[in-house]
C-alpha cells in the first residue's frame, strides 16, 4: 500500500513538473512574440551608407534601430554626431535618390520607403548629389 502512494506520489510530481514547463515555454514564446512585435512597432530598422564617391567621412555604423516618432531631422543629427561633422559642414540624405521631408517621423518614412527586406535604406552624402 505504501508503494502505491509513492508511486503515485511520483506520478503527481512528474504531471506537475510537465505542467510547469510547458506553462514556461508558453509564456517564453509570448514574451518572445510581444517583445518582437514591440520592437517593430516602436523602432525603424535602417541601414546607413554613404553616397559612393562622397567626400564626407565613413560612418563607423551601419545599421541602426531608430524611435519611430523621432523626426528625419533628428535622425540627421544623430548621423552628423556619429561621423562627427563640424556644423559648419553640410550633410544631405537621401532615400530612394530623393531627400526626404526633414518634419516627418522616421516611422512614417519607414512605412513608406523600406525595402521588401525589412530595412530602410539612406544614404548620406556632404553635396546634393541628385541636384535638389
Amino acid at each position: 500500500h505504501l508503494k502505491k502512494k509513492k508511486v503515485s506520489f511520483i506520478i503527481c510530481c512528474l504531471l506537475v513538473l510537465i505542467i510547469c514547463v510547458c506553462v514556461c515555454v508558453c509564456v517564453c514564446v509570448c514574451v518572445c512574440v510581444c517583445v518582437c512585435v514591440c520592437v517593430c512597432v516602436w523602432f525603424s530598422q535602417v541601414i546607413v551608407e554613404k553616397v559612393s564617391g562622397s567626400q564626407i567621412v565613413d560612418i563607423d555604423k551601419r545599421k541602426y534601430l531608430v524611435p519611430s516618432d523621432i523626426t528625419v531631422a533628428q535622425f540627421m543629427w544623430i548621423i552628423r554626431k556619429r561621423i562627427q561633422l563640424p556644423s559648419e559642414k553640410a550633410i544631405f540624405l537621401f532615400v530612394d535618390k530623393t531627400v526626404p521631408q526633414s518634419s516627418i517621423t522616421m516611422g512614417q518614412l519607414y512605412e513608406k520607403e523600406k525595402d521588401e527586406d525589412g530595412f530602410l535604406y539612406v544614404a548620406y552624402s556632404g553635396e546634393n548629389t541628385f541636384g535638389f
